[in-house]
């Protein structure tokens, strides 16, 4: 070989070891910038990981579907949307069983000064049957008698409008945690954290009945585990004890402290909106990201669901409805209509798919049924455990039927 090819050979090969090397570099840079050296490893184990349907003729495929909202109003305009918006755009579309999209409104406990007159208005629309009010928290510094303390008063305050608590005098509350904090696993607002390691045990015994914080595909406190259905096991005196543990499965006993219901999380392939790299699926609804028909696609194919009942899918989505951009994509720019246009079009035919519109209440006795070892039509277990609460079904004067409160959420003050 000559000098000169020898030489051409040589920056031939600089110039490969360049373009790997740069390659390696922006993926280090696309995973640390999207968070997922937190999952990616969860992700890879989850590919590999594919329960199989029961064999054909075993009935349709259920989809269960739920809306979680980390819900933070401020101005009775904002909740006015969802309280007049809401039932308007929800009230066209139904489910096998003739149900509404059913929501979950997670109001922060820790403003309920600012709030009670939205969750007032709220529940005013959880008597026709919209949805239903669950708890929210951002706290730091606390500590597990002060943590105690705020959750205690918060419920009753929510109980005060028929919220948090059933028919039948039982106190019981779906969580979500605010900056994903659950645990003492990261900062809040980037102050200290949230202070409490025993924190899941503290919430199973002030009437928790199962966490929804996650997917945080962005953030630290993003669990090792993904598109799961889990029991975490929390050690008193570490954090992020949910990092690990143990998939609610057909026929085999509660094995932990608190069930975590996450929500789908995966790599689109499918969606390279950035061009250069493909789109982060978790499940949110934001002004920036609609509720596009393949993303709902994506949703179902995540697959979550109690171990041993892979028929009965459950998907979660989430948003922060309280937020004017993401309010505004879903009502008036038709973000609720195209996913549930959706879903009730392509997987709801009653042979290939069956559709369920639940609550985060719903969703849990779903799974205990099937833990339980029950089947059939998901839709029968609605109130398997956890009975309603009052104000889904009553009215401030105990009368059954629609609402007569304002519906407006108050005004806002000057």
């Amino acid at each position: 070989m000559s000098v000169w090819k020898k030489r051409r050979l040589g920056v031939l090969v600089l110039v490969l070891a360049g373009i790997l090397l740069a390659g390696i570099v922006f993926s280090a840079w696309v995973l640390d910038r999207k968070g997922m050296n937190h999952w990616l490893p969860a992700y890879i184990g989850w590919l590999a990981d594919d329960e199989p349907l029961p064999a054909d003729g075993q009935g349709p495929l259920d989809i269960i579907f739920l809306m979680v909202d980390h819900y933070e109003p401020t101005k009775a305009a904002n909740a006015r949307a969802w309280i007049e918006g809401y039932p308007a755009v929800a009230g066209r579309f139904t489910d096998a069983h003739g149900y509404h999209p059913r929501y979950s409104w997670f109001f922060p406990i820790e403003k309920y000064e600012i709030n009670s007159r939205f969750v007032e208005g709220i529940s005013s629309i959880c008597a026709r049957g919209f949805g239903e009010i669950e708890v929210h928290l951002h706290h730091h510094s606390d500590t597990e008698e002060t943590l105690r303390a705020t959750l205690r008063e918060g419920v009753r305050n929510f109980q005060r409008h028929g919220a948090c608590i059933t028919v039948d005098g039982e106190t019981a509350f779906g969580f979500v945690h605010g900056n994903w904090a659950l645990d003492n696993s990261v900062l809040v607002d980037g102050r200290d954290r949230c202070g409490v390691d025993n924190e899941m045990l503290v919430l199973a015994d002030e009437g928790c009945y199962a966490d929804f914080t996650f997917p945080s595909s962005g953030s630290m406190a993003q669990p090792n585990k993904i598109n799961a259905i889990y029991y975490a096991v929390d050690d008193p005196a570490a954090p992020k004890s949910y990092d690990e543990g143990f998939d609610v499965t057909v026929g085999t006993p509660a094995r932990g402290d608190l069930m975590i219901f996450q929500g789908p999380l995966m790599i689109n392939w499918s969606d390279w909106r950035h061009v250069i790299y493909p789109a982060i699926e978790d499940g949110q609804l934001q002004a920036g990201n609609p509720p596009l028909p393949f993303r709902v696609d994506k949703w179902i194919e995540a697959g979550v669901h109690v171990r041993g009942r892979p028929e009965w899918r459950f998907v979660k989505v989430f948003t922060h409805g309280a937020s004017p951009k993401n309010w505004k994509m879903l009502f008036d720019d038709g973000g609720f209509e195209m996913m549930f246009e959706r879903l009730v079009q392509r997987y709801n035919d009653g042979e290939a798919y069956r559709l369920h519109f639940v609550t985060a209440r719903e969703a849990y006795n779903m799974v205990k049924a099937a833990e339980a070892g029950l089947s059939g039509d998901p839709s029968q277990y609605r109130d398997y455990l956890i009975k309603p609460y009052r104000n889904t079904v009553e009215t401030a004067d105990g009368a059954v039927g629609e609402a007569t409160r304002d519906p407006s959420g108050g005004q806002d003050e000057q």
